[in-house]
């Protein structure tokens, strides 16, 4: 599983804060106060659960960014659903997304790449996709 594979190889910081009755917990820089019954249903969960997320080589994210971009449309063009240019980038983004402040300026960076080399490979214009 694609989303799966991407949310598990982000570290998150959970910081948990226990009293009587609720639960304080900080996610992404927001605070979300649960009750002791209450699940912890997150969006990302519902996201790593779906049996239509695609599966990626672990450890894809930390190659050269014209590989990233390789791997990227060859499983989208797999799947053959919508565009898959918009896939990809989707991906791509959601990956970002989820790393958040752990992503180093390197990775970033390199991350950035890999957008254009997305635009490359599925022949479009920088802009195009914005």
């Amino acid at each position: 599983m694609l989303l799966l594979q991407v949310i598990n190889s982000i570290s998150f910081n959970f910081k948990k804060e226990s009293n009587v009755s609720n639960s304080k917990i900080t996610f992404g820089g927001k605070e979300v106060i649960m009750g002791k019954k209450e699940k912890r249903n997150l969006w990302s969960h519902k996201v790593k659960e779906t049996p239509a997320a695609l599966e990626l080589p672990k450890g894809l994210f930390k190659r050269s960014p014209k590989e990233i971009a390789e791997v990227l449309k060859k499983t989208v063009m797999e799947t053959g659903k919508g565009d898959e240019f918009r896939s990809a980038m989707s991906m791509l983004d959601f990956y970002i997304n989820r790393a958040g402040k752990n992503l180093s300026t390197e990775d970033k960076v390199r991350l950035d790449l890999v957008k254009n080399e997305l635009r490359k490979l599925f022949g479009r214009e920088p802009g195009e996709d914005e």
